[in-house]
């Protein structure tokens, strides 16, 4: 039975009773707010759950983050809440966590309306209260209130749930202080505060305002009258706390409902393009903690989510680095929501060894800022991407398509361009300079990253020799979700794609990375498999029925460099593609 329909019985039946007795009550509301991961779901007990006692239920499963309605209960009786491990089938001594009895006539006033929020961490793997209060399992408590002063305000009071957050105060972005108070975890507002039901950001910040935990955006023109008690939950830190969930706001309802106060974020991702050997992998600190060690060469961060309208200082320090004093490179960053910054690190540490640009343009190491950049295209069913030349000895380059006409021209080195949205199908790219002379080709399959965003970039030495014997240049794509650089390998070698053909592989010879085109004209049994020469199956790709085209990305770094099969089974016979695995 759920925790709404449970408390309702249980309110409807007390009700009745308070009735025939006349006695005096007040009102509890229990919440599950502890964000230690392994009590994701617990069992609760009021009063033991022992119904002979009149004022008692078990809940079963109850999750982070919901809550009972309002319980009335008599002022003048003790009461019973107990936190168990789930799957304690209805005995409240299998798994007990935390079982703590209140004494009513010290706990609740007449018509006192009071929150019972079950807190804190019970396990290990935890930071440590930044203020040194215990962060055990815990019940934490706070005044409610009934109903707004009218139907045109909502009332709020707040409980600070957040194990390893600092002293914080509460605003409105670009306003007054929310509560009079600051909190400390554990920490409740003493007297609440009315504001007219409308749309809302509050912003979490340190008592000087330097840092911003998050901004949180509410709309409460639909609650006027009520009440919320405002929970913070989470961690600040999930991967110093269990990996547990992050900080984030949530309001209580009286009525047991839990709203989430939705956080104003922005990305932000740093791709590692600087072709220098001697900066072969980069450490990446991000607020002077190392966020990113060894970041190697043509490797990009994921998108990082950031807090909206919050300072962040990005820095970049060789690999194996100490701390973020041994950077060489730092920038701040203060992101508006809802934007999507990106940074590529690019250029050389050093200048000798290294031949000059062609251009006369400074070839220093430094890292180019895309502000605002897309986090995925403009239309679902096309490839957004803009252009850099990452290539310190290359002239200015054109990006064309076989067969058709000029996408980009003239970017010098380091420039970087406007989005081009393509629709999402199969292409050709030639790179050329100002002449017209071919300096890269490179196979596209953006069918696989349909409605996605990307960087296209040039990346390593026209002439490795004159270049500290750095790495060859190369045409890579770097989509938003980052990892290694997507090569666009040369169409050199790549077996032929007709409209007639049922399946096609590229590259050939491949490295650790076969894309596979499969074209079937109708839904039928499909099997694709990858043999040895032999025929003996090293790999099952598909075993399904499928129609149309089908793009596979097939991961090789299994397999031994050599001579293979790729085979389809349809129900028109089988079809084998000989191709290459050469390191």
């Amino acid at each position: 039975m759920s925790s709404i329909i449970k408390s309702f019985l249980f309110g409807f039946f007390f009700c009745l009773v308070v009735a025939l007795n006349g006695q005096q009550v007040g009102y509890i509301q229990i919440a599950h707010n502890s964000a230690d991961p392994s009590l994701d779901t617990i069992d609760l007990y009021f009063n033991r759950g022992d119904l002979t006692r009149g004022y008692s239920f078990e809940d079963s499963n109850v999750v982070f983050h919901s809550a009972t309605g309002l319980i009335q209960y008599p002022i003048d009786s003790p009461f019973t809440i107990g936190v168990n491990l789930k799957h304690s089938n209805g005995n409240p001594d299998n798994g007990s966590i935390l079982s703590i009895t209140y004494p009513g006539v010290t706990t609740l006033s007449p018509d006192e309306r009071r929150a019972f929020v079950i807190s804190g961490l019970q396990g290990s793997g935890f930071e440590l209260n930044p203020d040194n209060i215990s962060t055990g399992i815990s019940i934490q408590q706070a005044e409610l209130d009934s109903v707004a002063p009218d139907t045109g305000y909502v009332s709020l009071r707040f409980l600070q749930g957040v194990t390893d957050l600092d002293t914080v105060k509460i605003i409105y972005r670009g306003g007054s202080q929310v509560f009079p108070d600051t909190f400390v975890y554990g920490e409740s507002t003493a007297v609440n505060d009315s504001i007219h039901h409308n749309e809302y950001q509050f912003q979490v910040l340190s008592p000087d305002t330097s840092k911003n935990y998050g901004t949180f955006s509410v709309d409460l023109s639909a609650l006027g009258g009520t009440s919320i008690l405002i929970l913070g939950s989470g961690f600040i830190k999930p991967y110093a706390n269990d990996s547990g969930p992050a900080f984030g706001l949530y309001g209580l309802l009286n009525t047991g409902g839990v709203i989430t106060f939705p956080l104003e974020a922005a990305g932000f991702q740093l791709l590692h393009n600087c072709a220098d050997p001697g900066a072969d992998s980069l450490d990446i600190y991000i607020n002077s903690a190392k966020a990113y060690p060894n970041l190697g060469f043509r490797n990009a961060t994921p998108g990082i989510i950031f807090n909206a309208y919050a300072k962040y200082d990005v820095a970049i320090a060789p690999k194996n680095s100490a701390s973020v004093a041994d950077a060489f490179w730092q920038k701040s960053f203060f992101l508006p929501r809802d934007t999507f910054f990106i940074a590529t690190a690019s250029g050389l540490l050093s200048q000798s060894g290294f031949a000059a640009n062609p251009s006369g343009i400074s070839t220093a190491f430094d890292v180019l800022i895309k502000s605002p950049a897309e986090f995925s295209a403009s239309s679902q069913s096309d490839f957004d991407f803009y252009m850099i030349n990452g290539v310190t000895d290359a002239p200015p380059l054109n990006l064309i398509p076989t067969g058709g006409p000029y996408l980009l021209t003239n970017v010098a080195y380091a420039d970087q361009t406007n989005y081009v949205s393509l629709p999402s199908e199969f292409y050709t790219l030639n790179v050329q300079d100002t002449s017209g002379n071919t300096l890269e080709t490179g196979f596209a399959n953006f069918p696989a990253f349909n409605s996605q965003s990307a960087v296209l970039l040039t990346s390593g030495f026209l002439a490795p020799s004159a270049n500290n014997n750095g790495p060859a240049m190369g045409l890579f794509m770097v989509p938003t979700i980052g990892g290694p650089f997507i090569p666009l390998f040369s169409t050199t070698g790549i077996s032929k794609i007709d409209a007639d053909d049922k399946l096609s592989v590229f590259p050939n010879p491949a490295n650790n990375q076969l894309h596979i085109i499969v074209k079937t004209s109708q839904s039928e049994p499909t099997s694709l498999q990858i043999t040895d020469m032999s025929g003996k199956m090293l790999k099952q790709i598909l075993n399904e029925p499928v129609g149309g085209t089908q793009n596979i990305t097939v991961d090789l770094s299994g397999l031994s460099d050599g001579l293979y099969f790729c085979r389809l089974l349809t129900t028109d016979g089988t079809s084998n593609l000989k191709f290459a695995i050469a390191r």
